[in-house]
């Protein structure tokens, strides 16, 4: 008897059937349209195609089978343009690529009669959508199991440069194991009427960056929809009013999966993950393969991901999207009842009961606003706000006048009268507000912070020089007693900008310790400090009134005091204060920092338990030459407690490729030399010394030093050590020195040197010149002694000594204060 095969499911059956045996369906059932292929025509001399399951624009998707090979297939159909434009590039991209059991298979592609056809393997089994509708909700650890499959075949899809776009419970096909598999017709942009509860905010927009977060956004909505039976809202309906509850209101689920969905299906790109494999680490499921990719993942799409906060801030001014939340809760409540129509009860309710996700969402737009307005303390008269700010400070300032220089302290009341829409710098980059709401929260004591006291001033000092350059300094400190606990919270602000400079809790060192591990990863988030080191900390035993500190990286500082104990005997007051380093070397040197876009990645500055820090370290310890423990220094800091000094060979160290997070001068050491001998010094070299050290410390700092120090002969008495970076040749230090006793002045080579590295003007340079002789000339009169004296950007260390004569190190400034290292703001 002759044989055929069903349309519906291509399984062989007799020819007399009507019905199929096996998926039970008649020939009369199949509702065929015009634009379908004919059933059982045959495409490329080998691919015999069946019924249509189904259209998606541009698409339709065809039961198929494979006449030479003997094989189930499926056959995807494009129209020309969409082929040619979009389509055929992809799928050969993928063809071969993409070999994981988590997802059809692309077997072949081809174009016929003006349009292209993609066959793929035929994943058999029923669709997750049939799925859900028969079991309604998914336990969490089998969906968990049911999904792995095709998280690591997405995952290798975007190691592969590609997004999948489509991901839905009708492209997911549960085989007969219990596991998923992913059907290969992948999309990008989509219309907004052609939408569907999966695809993410930036499919919908024509200038959207899609990338690995698009497809964890349409993962974490059909994980939601296994786990609850409910589908979230459409992207065109949240834009509205943004009501997906939590997990938990449907279905029993653990914290950190309720969690990373809701962060998954985040209407903003940064606020999701940026990969998989952080999908997977946030919910623990072993993601060892995930993690082999991640290097090739970042390099391919991590230029798009740091391009999404911009596009994201274009999207919602054009299509009116609202934000969640604005600078304050109050501003945030009347512009969102403007642009959508909210109440203001429903987004007070949405910002208490999703608080974690509305810091980190907050954090990250401060962190963005603090790039783009890095603040200013001082103004030159060069600079295009130098009239307003001294014309404000004339109108609303008290007047103090003294030998070198005339300030003005304004009242309160007029600082909002302010005329620059910026504050300082050096601050972190959370604002006050947010920050009392961290506090509230995590410390459990929400509505019962009294404000006990409160201070502040804005100054401005005109310096008395040619340039009559401004200094600005401003400041407030709100004080706030805890009702009903022996407990305080200080938090010290900049008001021109709202900016964070510095959080102190006071209260038992159990609260310390709490404050110090809640709230750090807020104010430095490329850090943290684990629960069990907080307790460490906070349990070392100290006198009243001593304190000792740490800098968790180069970026921050903290510090830990005995403040006093009670009668009882058993209580104890402690605080613990958070601040910036940047801030410190500003204000108590008066010097002045550059702003800088630096975006290089410097060895050892990695986001703390990251994959680079952790590739790092194992590097390190892999290579290491040598290994020594770094002995602790008794001067209250606690950085080199338990630190570890590694020394790598200098091939090694060429390998990994990064410069050290050494301070450094941007001038190539090469350009500082030539420029010297331009000036007419000998400039001959006479020795060298290589360093390449690594110091892991105990608290995530890692601190890098990879350089050549080079010796030249600047004059017959005047010799210069110039340190530079071994990677990039940067200038990071200099030390000017004699030799044999001589005792010749060296103020006129150090303005010089100081005026190439640090972009003086003449006038800049001459006055360098006549402070450090008259700094030298008091050295030597009293015979030995130290003195720090900087100009901008450039610190000079003079160090006098009766036999070795005397020393000056040129430094960048930023050495002068907290920091222990170069991490670019």
């Amino acid at each position: 008897m002759k044989k055929s095969r069903c349309i519906f499911c291509m399984n062989e059956k007799d020819m007399p059937e009507q019905v199929c045996p096996v998926c039970k369906k008649g020939m009369w059932e199949y509702q065929w349209k015009e634009n379908y292929l004919e059933p059982y025509a045959v495409l490329h001399k080998k691919y015999m195609i069946g019924a249509a399951l189904g259209q998606d624009g541009d698409v339709v998707g065809y039961a198929g089978y494979d006449l030479v090979l003997e094989q189930k297939v499926l056959v995807y159909e494009y129209l020309e343009e969409y082929w040619r434009n979009k389509q055929e590039k992809r799928v050969r991209n993928l063809f071969g690529n993409i070999l994981s059991s988590g997802m059809a298979t692309v077997k072949d592609y081809f174009a016929e009669d003006g349009k292209g056809y993609m066959i793929t393997t035929f994943p058999e089994g029923e669709t997750l959508e049939s799925y859900i509708k028969e079991k309604y909700k998914i336990e969490e650890e089998k969906a968990k199991q049911m999904f792995r499959p095709v998280l690591r075949a997405v995952n290798g899809l975007h190691a592969a440069g590609q997004v999948h776009g489509n991901i839905t419970p009708k492209h997911l096909i549960v085989m007969k194991d219990g596991t998923l598999r992913l059907l290969a017709d992948g999309k990008d942009r989509v219309f907004e009427d052609d939408t569907d509860e999966y695809k993410a905010p930036e499919q919908l927009d024509s200038d959207g960056i899609l990338g690995p977060w698009t497809d964890v956004y349409a993962i974490c909505a059909v994980w939601y929809e296994m786990m609850t039976g409910h589908k979230i809202p459409k992207v065109s309906d949240r834009v509205k009013r943004d009501r997906v509850k939590k997990l938990h209101w449907y279905t029993k689920v653990s914290a950190k999966t309720e969690q990373a969905l809701i962060q998954g299906i985040s209407m903003e790109s940064q606020m999701r993950f940026f990969s998989i494999e952080n999908l997977l680490e946030s919910i623990e499921l072993s993601c060892e393969e995930e993690k082999k990719e991640m290097g090739v993942i970042r390099h391919i799409w991590g230029d798009a991901w740091l391009n999404t906060a911009q596009q994201e801030k274009k999207r919602k001014k054009r299509n009116r999207v609202k934000g969640y939340f604005l600078k304050r809760i109050a501003v945030m409540i009347i512009c969102l009842f403007c642009l959508a129509g909210l109440t203001a009860g429903g987004i007070y309710i949405y910002i208490q009961t999703h608080q974690p996700e509305y810091f980190a969402w907050k954090l990250e737009k401060d962190r963005e606003e603090a790039k783009d307005n890095p603040g200013k303390v001082f103004f030159y008269k060069e600079d295009s706000e130098y009239k307003e700010v001294k014309d404000y400070l004339l109108k609303y300032g008290e007047k103090r006048e003294s030998e070198d220089t005339i300030s003005y302290e304004v009242a309160e009341e007029d600082w909002d009268k302010y005329p620059i829409d910026q504050g300082m710098k050096g601050d972190f980059d959370l604002d006050y507000e947010t920050a009392k709401d961290v506090v509230q929260y995590y410390m459990k004591i929400k509505d019962k912070m009294d404000l006990m006291d409160e201070s502040g001033s804005l100054k401005g000092r005109i310096e008395k020089e040619d340039n009559e350059r401004i200094v600005l300094s401003v400041s407030k400190e709100e004080t706030y007693k805890v009702r009903g606990k022996n407990e305080t919270a200080i938090f010290s602000y900049d008001p021109l900008n709202q900016r964070l400079v510095k959080m102190e809790y006071q209260g038992s060192p159990k609260r310390c310790s709490t404050f110090l591990e809640k709230v750090l990863p807020f104010l430095i988030p490329e850090t943290y400090l684990t629960k069990q080191e907080c307790k460490d900390i906070t349990k070392i035993s100290l006198k009243e009134g001593d304190s000792i500190s740490l800098r968790p990286n180069a970026k921050g500082r903290i510090s830990f005091m005995h403040l006093n104990d009670y009668e009882d005997g058993d209580s104890k007051m402690y605080s613990v204060a958070i601040q910036p380093s940047l801030y410190s070397t500003i204000f108590m040197y008066g010097l002045d920092v550059e702003d800088r876009n630096d975006k290089t990645q410097y060895a050892g500055n990695y986001e703390r338990g990251s994959d680079q820090f952790q590739e790092f370290v194992a590097y390190v310890k892999k290579h290491a030459v040598s290994e020594e423990k770094v002995k602790e220094k008794e001067n209250g800091l606690l950085d080199k407690k338990g630190a570890v000094q590694f020394t790598l060979n200098e091939n090694d160290v060429l390998k990994w490729g990064e410069p050290c997070n050494q301070f450094r001068f941007f001038i190539h050491s090469d350009d500082l030399i030539k420029n010297l001998k331009d000036k007419e010094y000998r400039m001959e070299k006479i020795d060298e010394e290589k360093v390449n050290m690594i110091e892991l410390q105990k608290f995530g700092a890692i601190i890098t030093d990879f350089s050549i120090v080079k010796y030249y002969k600047m004059t017959d008495d005047i010799y210069l050590g110039v340190k530079e970076d071994l990677i990039n040749g940067d200038v990071i230090c200099l030390k000017m020195y004699q030799k044999n006793g001589k005792n010749a002045p060296m103020g006129q080579e150090a303005a010089d040197i100081m005026a190439l590295i640090g972009g003086f003007e003449k006038s800049e340079r001459q006055h360098a010149a006549k402070e450090l002789q008259k700094i030298e000339q008091k050295m030597k009169n009293n015979g030995s002694g130290g003195f720090l004296w900087g100009i901008s950007e450039v610190m000079n260390s003079i160090e006098m000594d009766k036999e070795s004569g005397l020393t000056m190190m040129i430094v960048p400034t930023e050495m002068a204060g907290y920091a222990s290292y170069y991490w670019p703001q």
